[in-house]
């Protein structure tokens, strides 16, 4: 009955398809559609007002000369001309560049010179990203946003119309956009920028899929592709070998500094800290020769067991394998997982691992705090386990990591045990907030009497977290050390669930005799550029989706971040003057993460994605589809989600879209929740349903407070709307 379109009847389809029709029909004043560009009339006369208001305006003046001075402005007629001659054109600019900003702007202002039509998509991995940048540039330009060249489109909220040649949105917001009319959305549009596209969000890679199908039937359409210079040559391939404009940097010197350096820095003892301990370990002991710790037995046998499994498995079976040992040594490294050997063979799993070629699994087992340099009982390490079964490549990474182990140990047998016994006592899942606060009122009174803290000069900390349970614990042990060092402290947290107008201080100077100290994720990684950053403190943590295509988990985990992440993350501290960068975990730790994070394809679910990818082509197999990706997803997850489609009728045994999965594909809802609605409207109960797919497939409506004062009122506001309601409130409780 569900599949019958006839019984959902004209107004609940209409409601439920959320507009969907307007838009593919390219509905008066949307912005991002339209059957043509600006008129190039229109632009010429926008450009003639602009170059007027910088003459008049000596603010605007200052900007263009800022402008001016970024490093791609040198690159700006090459820029063009490759983008004129070229449909797909690679911008890869380091931080500070200014490629965000400035690349629309150049595209905009060529259109207005030369009263040429345009129109210039440009698509950001995050909402707060395509916000503030479309308000830089309208800054910049002396407008505000969506009232004159700039605008922006987000979930639930837009910010300009039809006229706006220049628009930011999310990936997600144009991907909707092409898989509801591909032909009809693209018609007006001349340029689609796609920025930090290194960070591979699925709706990116997706989106990458379908710009490089449709280009051949789209010839007056040019793509800019925009990244850190970080691992270019991938897009660049995938587009044929697109040229590629590389752009430097204007960054300052950023000393890279460790665990170690930050422990030796805020004087850090086990006798000062013994009575502390975050999680775990042995605190309060004296350690001056860690012992490696013993298996108890019943795991000792588990993971024997588990070793054996992947010296034993062929290559089709050892995936799951090389997983499960990897979770298991992991789960266990504080109760000596890492050092254990097998009884017979002496094998530790990071040997057997590195012995099968698993790299990943491998350097995790590192990260976690495997001893490379064990020998099983034939005298061979990790590295020769690896090289003597051909994996040369693997084997050489090893043997970096014990050369820098050995570089680590040589430095400082004192840095070593201190290291050692911080390390047991504490819990390296867990973020240690007394430590950081201890590190900045140490960065503070080292820049004070260095003089380096004069009013009016930059002089912001940036602290990296993971999430926001520990930017709470930060921030409250920041307000609770008291004294001269709380005053003078401006705590501002930058994070997606907290409300607009507190982030937007983050951007701004703090109040006269205050040190700002920004707690954020890792939203201030990439994209959103803070001026007057100076020291970065990086807890090495990022929380991520992570999905197991063999047992169907979906999980957000913690891990730790990548070498490109953590080079992402030091550059945030040299925009204005050489800066210094903290990196809470040790240099061992650092040789040890992977050069890159794994494309969110290849780590979440990919039913909305195969749903999505069936409107796109449907009569391509959905494998096909998604293996033209950059870096192609498990076969088992694509295999995993049509599995699951067709379970609930979305697709037929043919992998057919049903009319049940047309209309799904038209909700921005998990096939499963979209379902749940269309049945609520069939049987009469859609608005307790509705509530519950909104609670459960996005984030809560509330905002986070940002202050002690702001949570109080917060949960007074919380009751008072329960009261309003009847004070029955088991759904939003989801």
């Amino acid at each position: 009955a569900v599949a019958q379109e006839s019984r959902l009847g004209g107004a609940a389809a209409a409601a439920l398809d959320g507009g969907g029709a307007a838009h593919r029909a390219g509905a008066k004043g949307d912005p991002l559609g339209g059957a043509s560009p600006v008129d190039g009339a229109r632009l010429a006369a926008a450009h003639a007002e602009y170059a007027a208001r910088v003459q008049a305006d000596g603010n605007l003046r200052a900007i263009q000369t800022q402008r001016a001075k970024l490093p791609i402005a040198d690159y700006r007629k090459q820029m063009l001309e490759l983008i004129n001659a070229h449909q797909v054109t690679m911008v890869a600019g380091e931080t500070g560049c200014g490629k965000t900003t400035q690349v629309p702007q150049f595209i905009l202002e060529e259109a207005g010179e030369a009263g040429l039509p345009a129109r210039v998509i440009v698509t950001q991995p995050r909402r707060i990203s395509a916000i503030t940048v479309s308000e830089r540039m309208a800054a910049e330009r002396g407008e505000s946003v969506g009232k004159g060249s700039v605008g922006y489109q987000i979930r639930l909220e837009t910010r300009g119309n039809s006229s706006t040649p220049v628009m930011f949105c999310t990936n997600g917001v144009l991907l909707r956009k092409l898989t509801s009319d591909r032909a009809g959305c693209l018609a007006g549009v001349t340029h689609i920028i796609v920025d930090e596209v290194h960070e591979r969000d699925k709706f990116a890679d997706f989106l990458l899929i379908i710009l490089r199908d449709l280009l051949p039937a789209q010839p007056h359409l040019r793509v800019v592709l925009m990244s850190a210079t970080l691992n270019e040559e991938v897009f660049s391939d995938y587009f044929g070998g697109c040229p590629v404009v590389r752009v430097p940097g204007f960054t300052y010197p950023v000393e890279r500094l460790y665990l170690e350096d930050a422990l030796k820095l805020t004087g850090w003892s086990s006798e000062r800290h013994g009575s502390r301990n975050n999680g775990g370990g042995a605190a309060g002991q004296q350690v001056l020769e860690p012992a490696a710790k013993r298996l108890a037995p019943e795991l000792a046998m588990q993971l024997d067991a588990l070793i054996e499994g992947v010296f034993t498995r062929t290559e089709g079976e050892l995936d799951a394998a090389s997983s499960e040992l990897q979770l298991f040594a992991c789960e266990h490294a504080a109760a000596g997982a890492m050092s254990h050997q097998h009884p017979q063979t002496g094998a530790s799993a990071l040997m057997v691992l590195c012995g099968k070629g698993r790299a990943a699994e491998a350097a995790a087992l590192l990260a976690a705090g495997a001893d490379a340099s064990l020998t099983a009982s034939n005298g061979f390490a990790a590295a020769d386990w690896a090289s003597h079964f051909g994996h040369t490549g693997l084997a050489a990474a090893l043997q970096q990591h014990a050369a820098a182990m050995v570089a680590q140990n040589d430095g400082s047998a004192e840095e070593a045990i201190t290291l050692s016994q911080y390390q047991l006592a504490t819990n390296a899942d867990e973020v240690d907030a007394e430590l950081i606060v201890n590190l900045i009122r140490a960065l503070r009174e080292q820049a004070r009497d260095k003089g380096m803290l004069r009013p009016g000069e930059a002089s912001a900390v940036l602290v990296f977290l993971h999430g926001w349970e520990d930017i709470t614990r930060v921030r409250n042990a920041l307000e609770d050390a008291g004294g001269a060092f709380a005053a003078e402290t401006a705590v501002i947290l930058l994070h997606s669930m907290v409300a607009p107008e507190e982030q937007r201080k983050a951007f701004k100077r703090p109040p006269p005799g205050k040190q700002k100290v920004i707690l954020s994720t890792n939203i201030a990684e990439t994209a959103v550029t803070i001026d007057d950053v100076c020291w970065v403190v990086d807890s090495g943590r990022v929380k991520e989706k992570s999905y197991d295509p063999y047992t169907g988990v979906s999980t957000l985990q913690s891990g730790w971040i990548s070498k490109a992440s953590e080079k992402q993350r030091e550059g945030r501290a040299g925009r204005v003057r050489p800066g210094v960068c903290y990196h809470l975990y040790s240099r061992g730790r650092a040789s040890a993460l992977e050069d890159f994070q794994a494309p969110e394809l290849r780590r979440t679910p990919l039913e909305e994605l195969c749903l999505q990818v069936r409107l796109i082509t449907p009569d391509e197999p959905v494998e096909d589809f998604l293996a033209r990706a950059p870096e192609p997803p498990v076969t088992q997850a694509i295999e995993n989600a049509v599995a699951l489609l067709e379970s609930i009728g979305a697709l037929d045994e043919q992998q057919r879209l049903t009319t049940l999965g047309r209309h799904l594909a038209a909700l921005p809802l998990h096939p499963r929740s979209g379902k749940m609605v269309l049945l609520g409207a069939l049987f009469g109960c859609l608005e307790p349903l509705l509530t519950v797919a909104a609670a459960t497939g996005y984030r809560s409506p509330f905002t986070l407070p940002a202050s002690p004062g702001a949570k109080i009122e917060a949960k007074a506001a919380l009751h008072r709307l329960a009261a309003e309601g009847g004070g029955h409130s088991d759904h939003l409780a989801l």
